[in-house]
This record gives structure tokens, sequence and C-alpha cells, in this order.
């Protein structure tokens, strides 16, 4: 596994992934980039909170913050191809976005030679070729709660960084937005999307597109054929399976 989206806060992530991560983060190096959207005062008090359970397991993991403040502001690290791993931290959406879009070859190019990605709410929706960026309604209906709307009245499908097709969407059970997935592939751009509980965190092969699930809860697969939608439930197994159009 070389993408790991975790579906909650570092706190109800499943310490198997955290186990595997830093096994195969071990293997490209030292340096983990923890990216955390808003100001260097809100991300400063932000970063403890996803560097501890690295650290716990990999004292001598040498942590670089990063601020995610806007496409022209943020600073990304020096030499990023030595980065072994990238932590994308949970915030506004469109902001992650912003600021994410101009380094997108760079994270592209890590996680293609195998450097893991870790990404949580947010950072794990952030990934997908089209993103959920926010919103409450669709087509004058209600289909997401106000604190899940990401500052959007409407349903907003972005461009995301593209390293996997499905489209995600994070807090599941309790921001109540399986609706809201449901609503972003009849906007037209997605086929597919997954859902993740809090306590859910799903690993993704970058390579051959195969799925591991860790934690408690549910994950929900969303496919879109015409004007007929299909979910899939899927609990931690211990099996990998193939997910549509990764």
């Amino acid at each position: 596994m070389t993408i790991f989206l975790a579906g909650g806060s570092p706190a109800t992530t499943p310490g198997d992934a955290y186990d595997l991560f830093v096994q195969m983060a071990k293997a490209a190096g030292q340096r983990i980039a923890i990216a955390v959207p808003g100001s260097h005062a809100e991300a400063v008090d932000a970063v403890p909170a996803y560097a501890e359970p690295i650290l716990r397991r990999w004292p001598s993991a040498q942590i670089e913050p990063l601020w995610l403040v806007g496409p022209d502001e943020t600073m990304w690290p020096d030499d990023p191809r030595t980065l072994a791993g990238l932590v994308l931290g949970d915030g506004h959406m469109s902001g992650c976005l912003d600021s994410l879009a101009v380094h997108r070859d760079e994270i592209v190019r890590l996680v293609r030679r195998g450097a893991p990605l870790l990404g949580f709410g947010a950072g794990a929706m952030a990934v997908s070729r089209h993103a959920i960026a926010g919103g409450t309604l669709f087509q004058g209906r209600t289909v997401a709660p106000p604190q899940a709307s990401h500052g959007l009245d409407e349903v907003t499908v972005r461009d995301g960084l593209g390293l996997i097709g499905v489209t995600v969407e994070t807090h599941a059970d309790t921001a109540l937005v399986l609706e809201r997935a449901i609503a972003a592939l009849h906007i037209g751009q997605a086929a597919s999307a997954v859902t993740l509980d809090e306590g859910v965190c799903l690993g993704v092969d970058e390579v051959s597109g195969r799925t591991h699930v860790y934690g408690a809860g549910v994950l929900t697969w969303i496919t879109q054929h015409g004007d007929q939608t299909t979910l899939r439930y899927e609990t931690a197994s211990g099996e990998s399976t193939p997910a549509p159009e990764l």
C-alpha cells in the first residue's frame, strides 16, 4: 500500500495503518512532511497530533511541518524527492486544494516512487481526481449538514491531486455526507465514490489498485450507472479487494 486514506482524525485512525505507513516510510528515508491547512499559527497547534503516532513508532523520524496557506505562500520542502512520506491533514477543503494543486506533480512523483501518503479528512479527499470541495445543496435538496459545507452552498466538485479515480468523502458517520457523495456522482465528472467512517482507514496500492480496510466502522463504495446508483458496504476483513476505477 502506498496511499492511506483516514476517515477521521489521528486519534481515531487504526494503529495497524500507522504501522504500515511507518514501515514503508523507513524504507524510503527519514523525512516526513506534515502538511496542515491554515495559517502558521493555526497549524502549529495541529501538527503535533499528526506527528505523535509516527514518532511513537519511529522516534528518529525527521518531521517537517508545512502550512497550507494558499498557492502563493505555501513553502514546499527542499529536495522533495528525498521525502520518506507525506501526511496531509484535515481542514478547509478549498484551501487544501488550492495549496496542494501547484505541487501536484511533485506529490504524484513522490507516491509513484513508493513513498507512502497518509491523508486525514480533507487531506484524504484531496487525493481524488475529482474532489468534493464542499457544499450542502444539490438540485434544491439538502444533502449534507451545514457543518460539512466548507464554506459552499451548492455541492462543488473540483480537480484534485488525481492519485486515484474514486471520489473520496470522509467523516461519513459523524458528518452524514453519504448523500453528498451520491450527489457528486450525479454532477457527472466521476463514476464512483467511497465514503469513510471516522474509525476507518482505506489503504490503496498505487500500482495495482488493490485496497485494504483497516479499523472499525463502515466504508461505502458508490457506483453510478446511468440513473442507477449502487452501494456496497465494506468493513475490515483482513483481505485486499479490487476497487472500482482506482
